[in-house]
């Protein structure tokens, strides 16, 4: 689905249409996909312009050359600005349509077929090493052990529990105490790699049975490769909350247990790990409970709806051996 663009980014689209000397009579349109940013297509390349997150395209350009040099199916970065204040990004368009909308067709051997590739592509990502971390690098923060990064984000002052019914604020306390009696199997240093921290089919394109390319590197973080999964454990769970409203009736009820199945043959070493089950617990926690609502408590979302929603989560992925029996 498409949007109009708005004065800002007209301005901005005006701008680089000049500068690739694009010329084509269809005014461009904004993609509902860019949610933390405005996502406009025109024609071979498309542009990125910064919506509520501040500071999370500059590093973007270097990232994506630098996978590009290393093969890895990325969008290549052409162009990166700001005006008003406000940063753009500039990259080619990738060939193929988003995968979201055919995987439901696929056989199980076509979709393992597309896992050995995404398996792939993210060896090339987790190459790319570093000596500190940073959840995420957008943040700026860094740390030399991956505990301390990890408590930046996984900071439960940030949630209002006195907004939440008692019910649900009991959960919250669960978590807390989950954190802090597992934190310490965090305690290490040396394993910051680049994670990109967003896997999920929507931000996957392809071309018949072969993968085009992998967009959308806002959140990527140098972490170690095993924080990935916390994301892809999520997906697999409840894709349906990763698509658009309009295929959610195609997911529903679905879970991507094969396909996972299908990551852990093909990347054996993502997995290898010791306590799995709880890091990737901890790194749920730090990304999406925490952030979700925080974030719907600053929206005014009723708090019965996010609550539940939550409740539901933490009885499944914390209360049950679901994830280890997934896992296994």
């Amino acid at each position: 689905m498409l949007l109009c663009m708005d004065k800002h980014d007209q301005s901005v689209i005006e701008k680089v249409s000049k500068e690739f000397k694009i010329v084509d009579s269809a005014e461009p349109k904004r993609y509902t996909s860019g949610i933390v940013h405005h996502v406009y297509d025109l024609g071979k390349y498309v542009v990125k312009i910064e919506g509520d997150y501040a500071e999370v395209l500059g590093h973007q350009a270097e990232i994506l050359n630098k996978l590009k040099s290393l093969g890895a199916k990325v969008p290549k970065a052409l162009d990166y600005g700001k005006m008003d204040g406000k940063a753009y990004l500039v990259m080619e368009k990738l060939e193929g349509v988003n995968i979201v909308y055919d995987w439901m067709k696929m056989t199980m051997a076509e979709r393992e077929k597309i896992i050995v590739q995404l398996a792939y592509e993210l060896q090339i990502y987790h190459s790319i090493k570093f000596d500190k971390y940073a959840i995420s690098i957008a943040s700026g923060t860094s740390f030399a052990n991956l505990e301390n990064a990890m408590g930046r984000v996984a900071n439960f002052n940030r949630i209002d529990k006195s907004a939440l019914e008692p019910q649900y604020r009991q959960d919250i306390d669960f978590l807390e105490d989950y954190y802090h009696q597992h934190s310490n199997i965090l305690n290490e240093k040396g394993t910051a790699v680049l994670v990109h921290n967003d896997i999920h089919l929507e931000n996957i394109f392809h071309v018949g049975d072969q993968i085009s390319g992998i967009i959308d590197f806002d959140w990527v973080c140098q972490a170690p490769k095993d924080y990935e999964l916390w994301k892809i454990v999520e997906v697999v769970h409840e894709p349906k909350l990763t698509v658009e409203q309009k295929l959610e009736p195609l997911y529903e009820g679905y879970q991507m247990t094969a396909e996972l199945g299908f990551l852990k043959k093909h990347y054996p070493a993502l997995f290898d790990v010791p306590n799995l089950a709880e890091r990737i617990r901890l790194f749920y926690l730090g990304n999406k409970i925490i952030d979700r609502i925080e974030d719907w408590q600053k929206q005014k979302v009723n708090p019965s709806t996010f609550s539940q929603i939550v409740q539901r989560e933490v009885h499944d992925l914390f209360k049950t051996g679901w994830l280890e029996n997934l896992l296994a």
